[in-house]
């Protein structure tokens, strides 16, 4: 449906233009608050110039968060697969999943917070990075003897890291901006406490 030769004000395509205006206004806004209007006006479009590119709110929220989780998610692979130790991979995975979020403030407040306002059948079509996390993290310590007795022990480590990185991430978006610390420290100590205890099991 994105016609891609339109270009928007910025000099990039038109439908990125609008999904930018999209992502700060559903960030705000929450999915029900955010209207057609509100990011036709963010854009500095006429409202019915989305419809050229989306069929309506919902194909609109799905497109933006799609490409933008579509991109974290190949990061986070990419992260998984190179060289390295199993908590150096795992360290990686997480690196790849926070620079992210750090990168992007209305991003992580849509995929940290507000998607859990989302219509649940919407819910249900949204990437879910902490899944991918999970199961990047839980392969990458199944794989690896060394470290874990058992898949259900895996699963849980797993588990155990991303609620870690998710509580940092949401602390720091709760946080007002003036005395917002940097997050990327306070995940790496999660993160390696963790991994420090399975590594110093006996």
């Amino acid at each position: 449906m994105k016609n891609n030769a339109d270009d928007g004000s910025d000099g990039q395509p038109l439908y990125l233009t609008i999904e930018n205006a999209a992502l700060i206004e559903f960030a705000q806004q929450g999915y029900d608050g955010a209207g057609m209007r509100g990011i036709a006006r963010r854009a500095g479009i006429a409202a019915g110039t989305i419809y050229l590119h989306f069929r309506d709110k919902a194909d609109l929220l799905y497109s933006l968060l799609d490409r933008r989780a579509g991109a974290i998610r190949e990061a986070m692979h990419s992260a998984a697969e190179g060289d390295g130790a199993t908590d150096e991979k795992i360290r990686a995975v997480i690196g790849a999943w926070v620079a992210a979020l750090r990168e992007s403030e209305p991003l992580a407040e849509l995929l940290l917070r507000r998607q859990l306002c989302f219509p649940a059948a919407l819910r249900r079509r949204l990437p879910d990075l902490q899944r991918v996390a999970r199961e990047l993290i839980g392969s990458l310590l199944r794989a690896d003897p060394a470290m874990l007795a058992s898949r259900g022990e895996a699963d849980l480590v797993a588990q155990t890291i991303v609620g870690a990185v998710e509580r940092v991430m949401l602390d720091w978006l709760e946080r007002a901006a003036a005395s917002r610390s940097e997050p990327t420290k306070r995940v790496g100590q999660a993160v390696e406490l963790i991994l420090r205890g399975l590594n110093g099991r006996s």
